[in-house]
Formats: C-alpha cells, sequence, structure tokens
C-alpha cells in the first residue's frame, strides 16, 4: 500500500458526482432489465417485444451510423517510432468496433418491421401440456 498517494493528496471530489454516477447506475440498471425482458419477448415471439427491439435497432444503427465516419476519416496522431501496433490496425480496428453494431441495428430494425417469423419455431416439437405428448408443428 505504500505506493498509494496519500489521501490529503488526491482531489476533492465534486459533491454532485456521486449522486450523478448513482442516477447513471439505476438508469443502465433500468435499462438492462428492459433488454432482457424485451429479448425473452422477442424469443417468445410477442409482438410488444418488436417495438422496443425496432427502436433500440435505430438507435444503435444511429449512433454507430455516426460514428463510422468519424473512425474513418479522423486523422490519427503519428506513432512512436517504437509503437507496436501500427495506426492502419487501429482505424481498421475502429470501423470494425463501430460497423457491427451498425450492422446489428440495421439488421434487427428491418427484421422487426416484418411479420414475426414463426416458420423459424415450426420445426421445434411441441409438448401438449395435459399429457406430456408431443405433437406435431401446427398441431394443437
Amino acid at each position: 500500500m505504500s505506493l498509494m498517494p496519500p489521501a490529503s493528496a488526491s482531489p476533492q471530489i465534486p459533491p454532485f458526482v456521486k449522486s450523478t454516477v448513482v442516477a447513471m447506475m439505476v438508469f443502465l440498471a433500468g435499462l438492462a432489465i428492459f433488454g432482457i425482458f424485451t429479448s425473452v419477448g422477442v424469443l417468445h415471439l410477442k409482438n410488444w417485444a418488436r417495438v422496443p427491439m425496432l427502436i433500440w435497432g435505430a438507435v444503435m444503427a444511429a449512433f454507430s451510423g455516426l460514428a463510422l465516419p468519424f473512425a474513418a476519416f479522423m486523422p490519427m496522431p503519428e506513432a512512436p517510432a517504437q509503437s507496436p501496433v501500427a495506426l492502419p490496425f487501429v482505424r481498421t480496428l475502429l470501423l470494425i468496433v463501430y460497423g457491427i453494431p451498425f450492422l446489428i441495428g440495421v439488421c434487427g430494425s428491418c427484421c422487426s418491421i416484418r411479420a414475426p417469423h414463426r416458420w423459424l419455431l415450426e420445426s421445434v416439437p411441441k409438448k401438449n401440456h395435459v399429457d406430456g405428448k408431443i405433437l406435431k408443428a401446427g398441431a394443437s
């Protein structure tokens, strides 16, 4: 612990920071819980779950789409002579990091607009709740 600076040497944290951090944690935890419920609803093919998926896909595509041109055309600083990482690699990594959520957001938005894809689950055998027999797809 001798490597830690003394407590008196550290700058004072403004009083609003703790409340701001707690508020952000509560907000993000709420988004995570809502996302879990939405994903469960999508897996159960509920129509209400399509709307949040459409909105989230559009928001994700918009923010990633805005970041892509900056990652592509932003001037990068000069790398030090002894740098083990080349700057084209960093630019490619940035394009991948922002490009994947963009593609997922666009595909998620497009798939949510269409009717639910029940044909994907038609081949899954369903059990009858009364006697436990496995029924053929489409049978009740």
